[in-house]
């Protein structure tokens, strides 16, 4: 498929599709082909705000709450140490720390006096699906902070390679990470596991 020929119209339905697959757990590209179809539409059409953010709420028999006013995005890609270089300028020159990329669902954890009490997909951005029951399941997530503080924590839900033995018939880790954390019963999901990456104070 060449990007570069396809008219803006067609080329935006085409990533929204597949941003929509994405979001629900079913995507249909690599990575790779995405961002670069991505990054054509953006070089061809700069000023078009349609191809940002997350705007996908799929439909979901899971409770729906709030993110605590604190919508969640989709992060950035860097693809050159010039954009890193750019980020670090952007948020002040502070030192940055890079690591391989955790592709899996998105979570956020709620903590009151150190208890956890809820645990919400990002969905919308500015809704989460209530996933708490499924989540106590996940060994690396602890249900107790050592102590009793009030934050909220963000990170990611993945499936280790070496977990795929536990899932023969599934595509890929992402897939199998996104379907079991939002599955009925929660069964698998004690073989997930959880990267965080930001803490807030609540």
């Amino acid at each position: 498929m060449d990007f570069n020929t396809m008219d803006k119209e067609a080329l935006k339905a085409w990533l929204m599709q597949k941003r929509q697959d994405y979001y629900a757990g079913e995507a249909s590209v690599t990575d790779s082909v995405y961002d670069s179809a991505e990054d054509i539409f953006k070089s061809r059409f700069p000023n078009d705000p349609d191809i940002e953010g997350v705007r996908f709420a799929r439909t979901t028999p899971f409770e729906k709450l709030s993110h605590n006013g604190f919508p969640m995005g989709s992060l950035n890609k860097a693809n050159a140490v010039e954009d890193l270089v750019k980020f670090r300028n952007r948020v002040g020159g502070y030192p940055i720390h890079v690591s391989d990329k955790v592709d899996g669902l998105s979570l956020h954890l709620t903590y009151e006096d150190g208890i956890l009490t809820h645990a919400l997909t990002r969905h919308d951005g500015i809704d989460g699906e209530d996933v708490t029951h499924n989540v106590m399941r996940i060994p690396s997530i602890p249900k107790k902070l050592p102590e009793p503080v009030s934050v909220d924590v963000r990170g990611e839900v993945y499936l280790k390679k070496s977990g795929l033995i536990h899932f023969p018939d599934a595509p890929n880790t992402r897939n199998i990470a996104s379907g079991t954390l939002r599955s009925k019963n929660g069964a698998g999901c004690e073989f997930l596991s959880f990267m965080a990456y930001e803490v807030r104070h609540l």
